[in-house]
């Protein structure tokens, strides 16, 4: 059994008029990875953030947005997880992707657009997924996602009888202006489902002037946080999560065996 699960998270500024400053950027950051790790967790719209001209923008960047998160996935040899637009049968989607080398393991379309331009332009999703990686359990959402606690619940599974995900990930533009709703929703989903949550959010100005102050941070079960990055800061935050230190605090205080069906 592979208790340790190593994570990279990463926050950085991203410039809604200049992909490949992004794309360099990333680069720039990752340089800095000190161990091998597992996962690298970008924010949402890694490549362009959110503009009045994402919808026209989508079909240029797409493919070069995914070449690059094959290149990085093959470079670190780990997986990466990130959120991207994605033109598909005349419709745009917020799809996250989890990347593996070449192979996608995952593709989640959002099911909770925000207001605006998401809500006006994109479809929403329809289905969560889960997925198993080295022996752990990840669930996967995007940003205004957080929001909605039913759609992060977690359950137990009716023949082993042991909870569906260990660690639930949102990659988010979450606003500076609530960035304390942010803290506080990232806790909550920790506490009641049981589980790591990992939160990675950007930083700086996005295309209709809206601040993002970061606070990208780890979570454990109990809602105390365990690393975060500085806010309005760039930079990466590498991060063993501990199977141990989970299954302990799920045997000392079982609440999941309580829940409402």
């Amino acid at each position: 059994m592979c208790n340790i699960y190593k994570i990279c998270l990463v926050q950085a500024d991203i410039d809604c008029k200049n992909i490949n400053k992004n794309l360099q950027n990333y680069l720039s950051l990752l340089a800095q990875l000190k161990d091998k790790t597992d996962l690298i967790i970008f924010p949402e719209m890694f490549s362009c953030g959110f503009s009045e001209d994402l919808p026209s923008i989508v079909a240029d960047i797409q493919a070069e947005s995914f070449a690059f998160l094959q290149e990085i996935s093959q470079t670190y040899e780990c997986s990466v997880l990130a959120s991207m637009p994605v033109q598909a049968n005349n419709q745009l989607f917020n799809r996250l992707f989890w990347i593996d080398k070449k192979e996608i393991l995952l593709e989640y379309n959002k099911n909770h657009l925000f207001f605006g331009i998401e809500k006006q332009y994109f479809k929403k999703g329809s289905a969560r997924k889960i997925l198993r990686h080295k022996n752990w359990g990840f669930l996967p959402l995007t940003c205004y996602d957080m929001r909605f606690p039913k759609w992060c619940r977690n359950a137990t599974d009716f023949q082993s009888q042991k909870l569906l995900y260990d660690c639930l990930i949102f990659s988010t533009n979450f606003p500076a202006a609530r960035s304390q709703v942010f803290d506080i929703l990232s806790s909550a989903r920790a506490i009641e489902n049981q589980s790591f949550v990992v939160s990675v959010n950007r930083i700086g100005l996005d295309g209709f002037g809206v601040a993002h102050s970061g606070g990208s941070k780890i979570i454990d079960p109990s809602g105390r946080i365990l690393a975060q990055l500085p806010k309005n800061q760039q930079g990466i935050l590498e991060y063993n999560l501990d199977k141990s230190h989970l299954e302990r605090f799920r045997q000392h205080i079982p609440i999941y065996k309580d829940w409402d069906n």
